[in-house]
């Protein structure tokens, strides 16, 4: 466990495949043809919308609900009205569990990258944003930290209660008001002290440009009532209100959106299509391992079920429950059961294993992370998904799955990384260069960023690969020289300790 713990993750052989095109073989067999270009992406785009053949019948009534969930946060501008009207044309998607306060900037940079593919031609296919609210409380979605004077950066913590234990995040309401005001001025204070030193002009906008953040998360927080709302109103207020780039929004605890998805719930769950997608799914985790990786999620057991069931009994808070499947050798009934981990109470339905059934407990139902995309893609034709590191590994288990069911699926892309430069960071860049060390805010760097746009807007492949192995190489080369140094460093503390114990060594360190 220890030795697959320290293998590379599987998102390695995208990046890798990308980069170099070493691994073809593997990366095409986890992936499918994975596009070089945004161009190369677009094309398959139609290609994918005629696999999914006719709109599916419950999508006009997702419209509706979309519009009115929407509209009710206030983010249902005209142009995301028309966005929703086009979704049977196919939607590129991103997707994002509900992080503390919004989460970082970095969701921004997939909502731009679906927005800029689903643009790229006339074929009218809609940018959509998921928000993955079904994930349980947990420490990822409760914390963030921000940038600060400390090392370790500002944290701030949502703050929750024990009954919520294995909720999902949607159930976690809103902090109490005095959280939000002594947060936000924590915030104003730390963001005040690390523009202490930067050009005053500077200084003066990214104080104003503050000041108008906190009144946007300040506005969400009072138009909403539970966490998983108050990120969706945060971002889309960003997204929809200040650049007005008209995405829905499609959160998977939308009022009354359940019933619809349905059928692609008992689509994964109906024989054989359970037992291929499991073995599928198990296959390219054997393929990753194989070829030195770490798979994202894992093999799957024999009683696999493709989905959860929130505990329906009150004071559980619909806490998630692991189902188990059964079913007898040849038998045409199959059985699922799981008990609440809270409660202690089981939960079990029989069906027909060839045509299961799920209206009883359907409205109780959440995906998984191998399960959500299939779900989606029954009543939103999904041409193309666009991921993180984390995503492109779990995509890497459900494609193969997916195609060995015959469905139609969307192409993944994993998108670029966008971090930015603040004044404080040159600040501490122009310390560190003075004092004879590196840093990542260099000439080479920007040379090498400064490629990769030029390819970029050239559409030329092997550019783009050749800059992204640059931009690699410069931040790797710099991470080594400060390791090196670390280690030097740390080499010399070692040496003044041990003098330190020696009593009879008294000389002046």
């Amino acid at each position: 466990m220890d030795q697959e713990n320290h293998m590379p993750p599987a998102h390695r052989l995208y990046s890798s495949y990308i980069e170099t095109g070493a691994g073809s073989e593997i990366a095409r067999e986890l992936w499918g043809q994975i596009p070089a270009t945004m161009g190369e992406a677009y094309k398959k785009l139609v290609k994918i919308r005629a696999e999914y053949g006719d709109p599916s019948d419950e999508i006009e009534a997702l419209k509706k609900m979309m519009k009115n969930y929407l509209r009710g946060l206030g983010l249902l501008t005209s142009e995301a009205s028309e966005n929703i009207d086009k979704l049977d044309k196919g939607a590129v998607e991103a997707g994002q569990q509900p992080y503390a306060l919004g989460g970082s900037s970095l969701i921004l940079n997939k909502i731009a990258y679906v927005k800029t593919l689903a643009s790229l031609g006339d074929h009218g296919f809609t940018p959509l944003f998921f928000v993955a609210d079904y994930d349980g409380i947990q420490a990822e979605l409760l914390n963030t930290r921000v940038p600060s004077p400390s090392p370790r950066g500002l944290l701030m913590s949502y703050p929750t209660r024990p009954e919520l234990e294995g909720s999902p995040i949607y159930e976690l309401p809103n902090p109490p008001e005095d959280w939000l005001t002594k947060t936000l001025a924590r915030l104003r204070s730390n963001y005040r002290g690390l523009l202490r030193d930067a050009d005053p002009h500077l200084r003066e906008r990214a104080l104003l440009n503050l000041d108008h953040a906190l009144s946007i998360l300040k506005g969400a927080y009072y138009s909403t009532e539970n966490v998983s709302d108050w990120a969706t109103k945060t971002i889309g207020t960003l997204v929809n209100l200040e650049a007005d780039l008209g995405i829905p929004i499609l959160p998977f605890s939308m009022p009354g959106s359940r019933r619809l998805f349905q059928s692609g719930y008992e689509l994964l769950l109906a024989e054989p299509n359970r037992t291929k997608f499991l073995e599928a799914a198990n296959g390219a985790v054997s393929l990753v391992e194989a070829s030195g990786h770490r798979a994202g999620i894992g093999y799957r057991d024999y009683d696999y079920v493709p989905f959860f069931l929130e505990c329906p009994t009150k004071g559980c808070h619909k806490t998630r429950i692991e189902l188990r499947y059964r079913k007898a050798l040849g038998s045409s009934s199959a059985h699922i059961a799981g008990k609440c981990p809270k409660c202690g109470e089981t939960h079990e339905l029989s069906f027909d294993a060839r045509k299961p059934d799920l209206s009883d407990i359907v409205e109780n139902l959440s995906p998984r992370a191998d399960s959500r995309q299939v779900i989606v893609n029954s009543v939103i034709p999904v041409l193309a998904h666009v991921g993180g590191p984390g995503e492109t590994s779990y995509y890497s288990e459900v494609i193969p799955a997916a195609r060995t069911l015959g469905l139609p699926f969307p192409v993944f892309l994993r998108y670029t990384r966008l971090f930015y430069n603040t004044p404080w960071n040159e600040i501490y860049a122009r310390s560190l260069m003075s004092q004879g060390c590196c840093c990542l805010i260099d000439g080479g760097l920007f040379e090498a960023l400064s490629g990769w746009v030029e390819a970029r807007n050239t559409d030329d492949s092997k550019r783009l690969k050749e800059a992204h192995v640059a931009i690699r190489g410069c931040i790797e080369a710099t991470a080594g020289m400060l390791e090196e140094i670390l280690a030097g460093l740390r080499t010399e503390i070692e040496g003044i300790k041990r003098r330190l114990r020696n009593p009879g060594d008294r000389r002046t360190l």
